[in-house]
């Protein structure tokens, strides 16, 4: 799928009313290759290195090797581990949303199925980072937690963004969002924003008429020259990645 100046709503079932379609699997990129794994792409932006959508797979475990990107995850359903290169495992749950930083050495290793809506960014010619992240390679909060542990706050409106993850070159950040009950709110033109909700509602009206109201476990991406107007009317919580526009 190409490129839309429109709202996306992005569920487990798919994109925009689109099913999920199998995904081709390479065995060379596994240990144990999967039965069946699918997806469905909300957005995809080659020359930023930038793709949204919504993953699912079976049993599997990846060939060890650095992660193609850096990811934001929200898992719908589903566990998995994230096996470092000393043995050391990173549990992530149902409920859970979890970044894995550019070029991060590990495996991923899923026992049982997993579904996923996600953000990557890996832009053309991006290649491993000259120094490890200051923090872990993988980052794991609920996606009903608030605030932020190093006061990396950001208010916009009635939307509060912490800041829990950010790239190695400054474009992308992700985090958990609260959403205060508001009526009838512009959104200023900005980054490109996945807004994943977890708890309670919001509701996003477009141009073109269009009126959608997001509940739990359901996502919209927003392009950064899309203009909604938003509306909650007991507030919200969840969790955001967003990309520099440029």
């Amino acid at each position: 799928m190409g490129q839309s100046r429109d709202p996306i709503h992005i569920t487990g079932d798919g994109v925009e009313g689109r099913a999920l379609e199998p995904l081709p699997i390479e065995p060379a990129d596994f240990e144990t290759p999967p039965t069946a794994q699918s997806w469905a792409i909300a957005h995809a932006d080659e020359a930023l290195g930038l793709t949204v959508g919504v993953w699912t797979t079976s049993d599997m475990k990846e060939a060890f090797g650095p992660y193609p990107g850096d990811e934001f995850m929200a898992v719908l359903e589903g566990e998995t581990r994230l096996i470092e290169a000393d043995g050391g495992e990173t549990l992530v749950r149902a409920g859970e949303a979890f970044c894995v930083h550019n070029r991060h050495p590990v495996s991923w290793k899923q026992v049982g199925s997993m579904r996923k809506i996600f953000m990557i960014h890996d832009p053309p010619g991006a290649v491993a980072p000259d120094a490890a992240p200051a923090g872990p390679g993988v980052v794991v909060w609920s996606a009903d937690e608030t605030g932020a542990a190093d006061g990396s706050v950001e208010a916009d409106g009635p939307l509060q963004r912490s800041v829990r993850f950010t790239t190695g070159d400054g474009l992308m950040t992700a985090g958990s969002v609260e959403i205060a009950p508001h009526d009838d709110r512009q959104r200023p033109a900005g980054p490109h924003e996945l807004l994943f909700i977890s708890a309670g509602a919001v509701r996003i009206a477009d141009e073109g008429g269009r009126d959608l109201t997001l509940g739990a476990g359901e996502a919209v991406f927003l392009p950064a020259d899309c203009s909604v107007r938003t509306a909650s009317t007991a507030g919200a919580q969840g969790c955001f990645a967003r990309r520099a526009a440029g």
